[in-house]
């Protein structure tokens, strides 16, 4: 540290701030804004994280867009991974007080490990940077607490500059004070008032903060919603600015909500009123687009770096359970069998389920700091196979639609895994109605002649029904669902004006959806063929290898369609000899076939009607 001090002596010409007037950080003119973004997921000889390098190019990204600023390239130092080396990192902090003059602000983020080594009272914590050693932290080079405390202050009282600090370093992670609480020290300790700067905290001191792939594919819950609320998500009262107030309710709504029943709470400190970002109506709309287009999921984000020290305190008997636990997540034996007899997955001793270990674990008291994490780890794992069929049907992905529609892969065992962790997370939690929907939805998968040969087809129709009625209850605008109720009722020409309104819906609500658009434009064949043959040609650009709506174009019976019959003809087999898998198998599930379709080409390549 005395190599860091010593540059910023040499380069400020201060060793301590001077006192002088409070600055905040305020986005609006004059000024210049620089930024220093630190994101460190790969480290050279500590535990690795996973999305912390991502969360940091978000933010950089944030900082280019318009409602960030639309700050230039060479006025951010992004330094990922293996360029956050200490040096420079240090360099880095050098820059922005060398730089920033009266009115400019300052931008820091970082996203890494933070840590003690020990509990000594000169020893505040440390952002780990990717060269820190394992073990000894001072001296290595790694900024402590106290030097970015006066960084910060010499910014804000001695060059008069606006100051935004946001950090995320209360990752988990195998540390050298992971049985001290080196974590939460760090996070305490930054909490702590530096100067007169915006100050942004990813949790709580005494919390851990969450990350997965649940949130933007792979991030960090608070970086997340963060940048959603910088975009404009946080914009309660609509006049295109996002001030500390905002962004404050903001984040404790959405992370404390998506983090449980894990605790993360963001802190937010600061002038209150302080300008942070302006909306760019652009922006948000993508934003909101996004948000339109996203399946909601669960993901584990648990304390995997800190098991083993909370383990170390309790007795052997609880942490082989909680060992046997996470042997039977990874070994996929999630539920008793339905009759309540627990059945031994291969290379399993004792064959009781995750949720056994998991009814048994939770009532201990003493592995509390772990409840959390486990409910996570559970839950995630007892609703993955339905998000993943889920997901993949919302892609098209020819499989999962070759499966799903004849009915070849059996769904029942996966209304009771959502049902249990509906029931484990509770109705509170924001997930709830989510799961509660695909546990519908598969119910109605599951009702098909095969699982009931004694039942008449008219009475599985309205049981589908229902179970679909259900699933919309808890989550109306489900595209997958109205698709399914859509397939439903579009077997009975009775009912083709209610099957085509439920196609229609699934395809507004997920627009990019080559399902719901061929599904839509083939069900107006009939009556609007026109119109058919418009929303079968947007379905293949989206997918031009969508073999099924060649299929319905060949049929198309309008005279301009009719002339191009051979031409589609050829695109089917064509497709079918680069994907025989994939394509041959898709058209056996919607239509009659490559070979169907040339024994009903009229002569001179006119096209007849093709009946559902």
């Amino acid at each position: 540290m005395k190599n860091f001090l010593l540059l910023l002596a040499l380069l400020t010409g201060i060793c301590h701030p001077v006192k002088s007037s409070a600055q905040v950080i305020d986005l609006g003119t004059g000024g210049t804004t620089r930024a220093v973004v630190i994101g460190i997921s790969d480290y050279q000889n500590l535990s690795d994280l996973q999305f912390a390098h991502r969360d940091a190019e978000a933010f950089a990204a944030w900082l280019q867009s318009k409602s960030g600023g639309s700050l230039p390239p060479e006025n951010i130092l992004l330094l990922l991974n293996g360029q956050a080396t200490a040096g420079k990192v240090g360099m880095a902090f050098l820059w922005l007080v060398s730089e920033s003059k009266e009115g400019d602000r300052a931008i820091v983020y970082f996203s890494g490990h933070g840590d003690v080594e020990s509990k000594l009272l000169n020893q505040p914590g440390y952002l780990l940077c990717w060269d820190s050693p394992a073990n000894v932290y001072m001296g290595s080079g790694s900024p402590s607490i106290s030097d970015i405390q006066n960084v910060v202050g010499t910014l804000t009282l001695g060059n008069k500059a606006k100051v935004l600090f946001i950090t995320d370093a209360c990752r988990s992670g195998h540390l050298a004070g992971a049985a001290i609480d080196g974590v939460q020290i760090t996070n305490n300790n930054l909490a702590k008032p530096f100067a007169n700067e915006v100050k942004i905290l990813s949790c709580q001191p005494n919390e851990l903060s969450l990350e997965g792939v649940q949130w933007g594919g792979g991030r960090g819950v608070f970086s997340y919603n963060l940048l959603d609320g910088l975009y404009g998500l946080a914009d309660r009262d609509s006049d295109s600015q996002v001030k500390v107030k905002e962004i404050s309710r903001y984040l404790e709504d959405m992370v404390s909500a998506q983090a449980d029943p894990q605790t993360q709470n963001p802190m937010v400190i600061g002038d209150r009123e302080a300008l942070l970002a302006f909306v760019s109506g652009e922006d948000l709309a993508k934003i909101k687009d996004l948000k339109r287009q996203e399946q909601p999921t669960f993901s584990p984000g648990g304390q995997r770096g800190h098991e083993a020290a909370l383990l170390a305190k309790v007795d052997t008997n609880l942490q082989e359970m909680y060992k046997s636990f996470l042997a039977a997540i990874e070994s996929g034996h999630l539920m008793p069998s339905p009759k309540g007899q627990a059945v031994a997955p291969k290379g399993q001793a004792g064959g009781l389920s995750a949720d056994d270990y998991y009814r048994m674990l939770i009532k201990e008291p003493t592995i509390q700091q772990l409840h959390g994490s486990m409910t996570r780890t559970l839950v995630a794992a007892l609703a993955d196979e339905a998000q993943q069929v889920v997901n993949k049907l919302l892609r098209t992905d020819p499989q999962i639609v070759d499966d799903a529609f004849p009915g070849r892969v059996r769904y029942a065992h996966l209304p009771d895994h959502l049902a249990r962790a509906a029931e484990i997370l509770g109705e509170r939690h924001y997930m709830y109605r989510y799961l509660k929907c695909k546990q519908y939805y598969f119910e109605a998968k599951a009702y098909s002649k095969t699982a009931y040969p004694d039942l008449p087809l008219d009475s599985l129709h309205q049981l589908t029904l229902q179970a679909l009625d259900k699933a919309l209850e808890f989550d109306e605008d489900a595209a997958y669902v109205h698709l399914e109720k859509g397939l439903s009722y579009y077997w009975k020409v009775s009912q083709a004006k209610v099957a085509t309104a439920h196609f229609k819906r699934a395809m507004e609500l997920s627009p990019q959806w080559v399902l719901a658009l061929y599904y839509y434009g083939r069900s107006l064949i009939h009556s609007d063929n026109k119109l058919a043959v418009y929303w079968l040609k947007e379905a293949l650009k989206r997918d031009s290898t969508f073999l099924p709506a060649y299929e319905r174009l060949h049929f198309a019976d309008t005279e301009e369609e009719a002339s191009s019959g051979g031409a589609c003809i050829f695109k089917m087999e064509e497709l079918s000899r680069r994907n025989p898998r994939g394509s041959a198998r898709l058209l056996q599930v919607f239509g009659t076939g490559i070979n169907g379709a040339k024994r009903m080409m009229k002569p001179k390549n006119t096209c007849c009607k093709v009946l559902r």
